[in-house]
């Protein structure tokens, strides 16, 4: 293909007006060459100066964004906790429309259950939740989980009794001491959340659709460990022995007498197994003593005195400064110990200030 090309010839000889207008054809490669090269060189300095700006605000245009990093154990723990709590959170919520909410008591435990696990999850921090990333799909924005179900009463309590068993093991896997005392304060109240729940989960034969924790002291356990400074914990069980051995010299009941010998025999066995493995038995610096001030034992009702000592011991385990494994061994002889007090007074309520973080408060805890 050729183009026309407009053109001036003068002939010389002819005079000054004497010209001759030509078209000359022009092939269409040389109007390529000649006009293409400018706007090329024009497309180069835009796409060079958009690349430069580009680079300019972090964003590559080489490679994909770099990959979010793996959190650490104990955030996987944490945020497994905060999820659980949330779960509890929403079984309890959900609840309200159940017939339990009906019965006695029923709406307000579930109220106070919601509510407490609620603050488990502000004092852990919340979930945490990775930057947006590109994505190939525009529905890749749409949360396609499905809406929970509703809970029943007995999936509750089984979610309460498996969260508590989480958090119990946890404890022995936390960043810290701090870390660990929370996590051993939210599995006691789980259970003790199971146990004010668990009226309310029977079948119909009365039974329960899982086996609740019940704590206890393993002494042979305690026995092998090794401790560095736990004085508060061995002198505030062996009072405890004490104060079961004056309530029981006073009392008239033979039943209740005998129980609170047979009390006052385990905790004097644990405050001994105590000394040994902390290696102050028989020293100077044993911090046990032969008698302890009773008068507030005496003063008060026993079964308030019990109360009362009953939860001192269970501050002391939440609170002993141990090695991370023995964590789940303390929310044991605390469980034991809240278990007993729930024998003659009714447990906390889990969103009061005592109920939310057994053994802490939301002003000290961590």
């Amino acid at each position: 293909m050729n183009l026309l090309r407009r053109t001036t010839r003068r002939y010389p000889g002819l005079g000054p007006d004497k010209t001759t207008v030509e078209f000359v054809r022009v092939p269409l490669s040389r109007r390529i060459e000649f006009s293409s090269a400018p706007r090329a060189a024009a497309a180069v300095v835009l796409i060079c100066a958009l690349a430069g700006s580009l680079s300019s605000c972090g964003v590559r245009l080489d490679s994909a964004p770099p990959a979010i990093a793996s959190p650490p154990p104990s955030e996987v723990m944490r945020a497994e906790t905060v999820t659980s709590a949330e779960q509890i959170a929403s079984a309890a919520r959900s609840l309200q429309g159940d017939p339990m909410a009906a019965q006695a008591g029923g709406a307000a435990l579930l109220t106070s259950m919601e509510a407490g696990s609620s603050q488990h999850m502000e004092r852990l921090g919340g979930i945490w939740t990775p930057p947006p990333r590109p994505t190939d799909s525009a529905s890749a924005d749409v949360d396609s989980t499905p809406a929970p179900e509703a809970a029943t009463p007995a999936e509750s309590l089984i979610l309460l009794v498996d969260a508590f068993t989480q958090a119990r093991a946890d404890s022995a896997h936390a960043a810290d001491a701090d870390a660990a005392k929370l996590l051993v304060s939210i599995a006691l109240w789980r259970a003790s959340a199971a146990y004010q729940l668990g009226p309310f989960a029977t079948h119909g034969d009365g039974s329960l659709p899982v086996a609740l924790p019940t704590g206890g002291v393993d002494l042979t356990a305690l026995g092998l460990a090794t401790f560095d400074d736990i004085d508060d914990l061995i002198r505030g069980v062996d009072a405890a022995a004490f104060g079961y051995e004056v309530l029981a010299a006073r009392s008239t009941d033979e039943s209740q007498r005998t129980s609170w010998v047979t009390r006052a025999d385990d905790l004097r066995d644990q405050a001994q197994v105590l000394a040994v493995a902390a290696g102050v038995d028989g020293t100077g610096s044993d911090p046990r003593s032969a008698v302890y001030d009773i008068s507030g034992l005496i003063e008060a009702d026993a079964l308030n005195s019990i109360v009362a000592m009953e939860s001192s011991l269970a501050t002391l385990w939440i609170n002993a400064d141990v090695a991370p494994a023995l964590r789940p061994l303390t929310v044991d002889a605390a469980l034991a110990s809240i278990l007993l007090a729930h024998q003659v007074a009714p447990l906390a309520g889990l969103d009061s200030p005592a109920g939310v973080l057994p053994g802490l408060t939301m002003a000290t805890a961590p």
